[in-house]
């Protein structure tokens, strides 16, 4: 079985980005990383300096039409952030995801493309919560000492004072 090129870059990319923080830490050697805006303000920041959201929608559907899909992807991330409630926006970012997903070798980044454009193609956001219910293979499993954590992590101490435990 050989290795295409595309797919052995991308794996060396990514485990060389993995080694690097292991060992020497999230910096990257540009000292504009240090501290950098959080996502809001940078993309206020990023929209304002390309012209404004029309301009910037303008060139990047351009060039989503020419398959430029990691550009695009990296610019029109500042619009969303900028303008959450831009749908429009946001719905070419989710298409610009799925086809990065289309053209990702790699299993989890190809889930991390889907289910951002899952995230950004909904209209309300969502978080998935723990059924109430415990699987019976786990709770077997599990040490008495482990029960006791669960049933310490999963009691709400003030809907329980006054409760009588038999």
């Amino acid at each position: 079985m050989s290795i295409s090129q595309p797919s052995l870059q991308l794996g060396l990319s990514h485990n060389s980005k993995a080694v690097y923080q292991k060992y020497l830490g999230f910096f990257d050697g540009n000292p504009t990383n240090l501290n950098p805006l959080p996502p809001s303000e940078a993309g206020e920041a990023y929209v304002e300096y390309m012209g404004g959201a029309a301009a910037l929608l303008e060139r990047v559907q351009r060039d989503y039409g020419l398959g430029k899909y990691r550009r695009v992807s990296q610019a029109f991330t500042h619009l969303v952030f900028s303008e959450p409630e831009n749908i429009a926006a946001r719905q070419l970012l989710a298409s610009t995801y799925e086809q990065l997903a289309y053209q990702a070798e790699s299993g989890p980044w190809r889930n991390f493309y889907l289910c951002g454009a899952l995230e950004l193609g909904s209209e309300v956001s969502f978080v998935l919560t723990a059924r109430i219910g415990a699987n019976f293979e786990v709770l077997s499993s599990m040490s008495i000492d482990m029960s006791f954590d669960l049933f310490g992590v999963r009691l709400n101490g003030p809907n329980a004072r006054g409760a009588i435990w038999l």
